[in-house]
């Protein structure tokens, strides 16, 4: 009966290293294969991200000197109604 067990144990023993080996594996191949895919798709998001900011920025720009413009003729325009009141 004890040469059972000990197979019985041997043989789980053996079972637990396979199992083991084979999430290893995995492992590896996620680490190698897959994660670098991963990686590029982040990048390119991050690119794109990139590149929208940079556009909003331009834009956010382009309206801050059109508002400027703006407010230069606005003020232009009060200066000569308070001289037009004042004659």
């Amino acid at each position: 009966m004890s040469n059972e067990n000990e197979t019985v144990k041997l043989n789980l023993s053996r079972l637990v290293t396979v199992v083991a080996v084979l999430a290893g594996f995995v492992g590896l191949f996620g680490a190698f294969v897959i994660l670098p895919h991963r990686v590029d798709a982040a990048e390119k998001r991050l690119e794109s991200l990139e590149s929208r900011q940079q556009s909003n920025g331009e834009v956010l720009s382009r309206i801050d000197e059109r508002t400027q413009q703006i407010l230069s003729r606005i003020s232009a325009l009060e200066q000569q109604k308070r001289t037009a009141s004042n004659l």
